[in-house]
């Protein structure tokens, strides 16, 4: 008889178990094994004494089936005397896990890193039993790859890849992480150092002959991949310098930075801005002032006309400059004052007045002292003290216009007016003596051009037939032609004109529209080509009224317009008002049309400083001059007209000793395909409204409309290329 078994041991360990039988009599027995175990293995038999009744131990191995909780095998005994036989013994073996145990480095050091570092490997194992779960989740600057997690069997191990960011230079404490929650003893500390990943360094700038100042700033890459640094400079748009450089690792850079001629100015310190991801530095590079560079814009001072000159200086420098007069006698300033400063980039004027005109003598000058530019001698121009006798001259006849030739077109001979149905009718002989080609010309404000006579609008179904007649027609004098020349009899010549015959003149006419022929700035005139093949006037002008020809007058210039005053002006443009016209030059120099208006650049030579330009739209008149009784053209603004303007950029600078202001302006809010007039009206910064700008005439771009008539004609092209192909197959089936 035996009793079953029930024994524990650890997973992958051993136990040693102690087999029990007993039998009435006491006589001694055998142990055999009857089953063997499923997940482990057997060994180490012994007995203890084979020739009386005891008891057996056997050892249990456990194997690797990590999935096993628990086994068994049997046995059973043998009776040595009697031959007995007890029944299988069981014995039950639980598997039993050992608690997991984490192994894991104290310590993660990275040293000084600069940028970023290397990843390093932290090493996790499970040195216990059971299944080990957890993760680690450093805080900034480490960072794990992955999401850190893991899960490790009894003897399993793992590396997790940690890497050190640091994104400014200071001091980073050590972190202490417990990495597995089922083993909060066990912690790993990681600890590591933040360097600048660059240096820079920068010296003063030097001073170009030209005014530029240049220099450089050097880069270093003390880490250990390749940086792309961003550089900003202050002020703004000062220097030029590149926005972005890329520096090898380890390597180093030399990046220039430029001040040019364009910016003059004092001295600057410039601050310039050194960036990468996580870390950035800031260079202050001292940049010199640009020297004043003083220049007399005034040749002469001319006092025979009037007692009042001026001395204009100029500063094309970068800082204030300064200069004195040493005035000889008879001449004071009106400014009070002995020496002058001139702001950079800018001009200075000094008036001068002629007090004592018998203290004047002629070939004295004036001493314009620029300091360290040197001095500078005007001339002055004086009236002679007693004026020289005119010699007597026979005086001469007025000189003769010159007549203009005979014209020979002559009007209602020549040139005709008929009455048509819708409107008059210019007819006129072609060509006459050595004149040919003769057309009728017209001048209007835009100046002469051929009129042309509005082709009457048709639809596309008028067009198709028109054009299919008209090529039939031509076909139909082609084969005329042809036969005719086959009829006609081998050596038969044509039947020679009469010479004596008088050739009848060939007559042109042209159909005026309604509009045209009762507008009163039109002037018409017949033009032919001569025989070195230029075209000419061979007729009088003339104006087309109640039915007949009468010569035009002589047109008379446009008049302009005083602009009406706006206020008292300031004494010193009332001064400088004389380098102004009645009307300012405009030069437009780019035009860039839109729907809605259009951006020009255009530029205006100004000789008094100016603080702003207003734009007024302008409505273009047409009547007759009530002095003259010619025609003339007027424009006059008016504020309900729509459309604004707006200035975008303003650019001065100094050409052939003026002042000119370039100007970009934006103008919108305009119909579509209109023609419009525009003035500039100059505002003085004392105050105050200069004269306006000659008219600025553009176009806008005109609206969007669809061919109707190209696709009429495409689509009447088809259909009867389409009518041809049926017919020439039906005709070619037929055969």
């Amino acid at each position: 008889m035996g009793e079953d078994i029930t024994v524990k041991v650890m997973r992958g360990g051993s136990i040693d178990i102690q087999l029990r039988a007993h039998e009435g009599r006491g006589n001694p027995l055998a142990y055999e094994i009857v089953r063997e175990p499923q997940s482990g293995r057997l060994e180490g038999f012994r007995q203890a004494d084979r020739n009386r009744q005891g008891s057996a131990s056997i050892v249990y191995v456990h194997g690797d089936d990590e999935g096993s909780i628990e086994d068994e095998f049997t046995f059973r005994a043998r009776g040595l005397i009697g031959g007995g036989v007890s029944s299988p013994i069981k014995v039950k073996i639980r598997i039993v896990d050992a608690p997991p145990r984490l192994g894991i480095a104290p310590m993660v050091d990275f040293s000084a890193v600069a940028g970023e570092s290397d990843v390093q490997q932290l090493i996790l194992a499970n040195e216990g039993g059971g299944l080990l779960e957890g993760s680690i989740e450093p805080a900034e600057p480490f960072h794990v790859e992955g999401d850190g997690r893991f899960s490790l069997g009894r003897g399993q191990s793992t590396g997790l890849l940690i890497r050190f960011s640091p994104q400014s230079t200071d001091s980073i404490p050590p972190q202490k992480l417990s990495p597995a929650p089922a083993d909060p003893g066990t912690s790993v500390t990681l600890k590591g150092e933040a360097k600048a990943p660059f240096s820079a360094s920068a010296e003063p700038m030097e001073l170009g002959p030209d005014g530029s100042r240049t220099g450089k700033v050097s880069v270093a890459n003390l880490s250990t991949s390749p940086l792309a640094l961003r550089f900003e400079t202050e002020p703004k748009d000062t220097a030029n310098v590149p926005e972005t450089v890329q520096v090898p690792a380890g390597g180093m850079s030399e990046i220039p930075v430029t001040i040019g001629t364009e910016k003059k100015g004092g001295a600057v310190g410039l601050q310039i801005r050194i960036s990468s991801t996580h870390y950035e530095q800031e260079l202050v590079v001292e940049a010199p002032a640009v020297p004043p560079k003083l220049e007399v814009g005034t040749k002469e001072l001319d006092f025979l006309q009037t007692d009042e000159a001026e001395v204009l200086v100029r500063n094309a420098g970068g800082v204030e400059g300064e200069f004195s007069l040493d005035l000889p006698k008879g001449i004071q300033s009106l400014a009070g004052a002995e020496s002058f400063r001139v702001p950079p980039d800018s001009e200075t004027r000094v008036l001068l007045r002629l007090e004592n005109k018998k203290d004047a003598n002629a070939g004295e000058s004036l001493i314009v002292d620029l300091r360290k530019d040197g001095k500078v001698r005007v001339p002055l121009l004086f009236p002679s003290p007693t004026p020289s006798p005119t010699p007597f001259t026979t005086p001469q006849p007025p000189d003769t216009p010159a007549q203009d030739p005979p014209k020979p077109w002559k009007l209602n001979k020549d040139v005709k007016l008929k009455t048509g149905p819708d409107g008059p009718i210019i007819a006129w002989i072609s060509a006459k003596s050595q004149w040919t080609n003769a057309q009728v010309e017209v001048i209007d404000e835009k100046g002469p051009r051929i009129y042309r006579e509005e082709p009457a609008r048709k639809n596309w179904w008028e067009t198709a037939v028109e054009w299919w007649f008209g090529q039939a027609a031509e076909t139909t004098k082609a084969v005329q032609e042809k036969l005719e020349n086959r009829l006609r009899v081998p050596g038969e010549d044509s039947p020679a004109a009469d010479t004596n015959e008088r050739k009848e003149p060939e007559w042109k006419e042209l159909k005026v529209s309604s509009q045209d022929a009762t507008n009163a700035m039109f002037r018409w005139r017949i033009v032919a080509q001569g025989k070195a093949g230029n075209m000419m006037q061979v007729s009088d002008e003339f104006r087309l009224a109640s039915g007949e020809l009468a010569k035009a007058p002589v047109a008379a210039p446009p008049t302009t317009t005083e602009p009406e005053s706006r206020g008292e002006l300031p004494r010193e443009i009332r001064k400088h008002r004389k380098v102004f016209s009645r009307a300012q030059p405009i030069t437009p120099k780019a035009w860039s049309p839109a729907k809605d208006g259009a951006t020009i650049i255009f530029e205006m030579p100004l000789d008094v400083a100016v603080r702003d330009y207003r734009f007024e739209r302008m409505q273009r008149l047409f009547g007759l001059d009530p002095a003259t009784g010619h025609p003339c053209i007027t424009y006059e603004g008016k504020p309900f007209l729509e459309g604004s303007a707006e200035i975008l950029d303003r650019q001065s600078s100094m050409r052939d000793g003026k002042r000119r202001d370039e100007i970009t302006v934006r103008f919108s809010g305009m119909r579509a395909g209109t023609e419009v007039y525009w003035r500039v009206v100059p505002l003085a910064e004392g105050g105050g409204e200069l004269p306006p700008s000659e008219p600025l005439h553009f176009w806008t771009l005109p609206p969007w409309r669809f061919p109707w008539t190209s696709a009429a004609l495409a689509a009447c092209t088809i259909f009867l290329a389409v009518l041809v192909f049926m017919r020439w197959k039906s005709r070619r089936s037929a055969r």
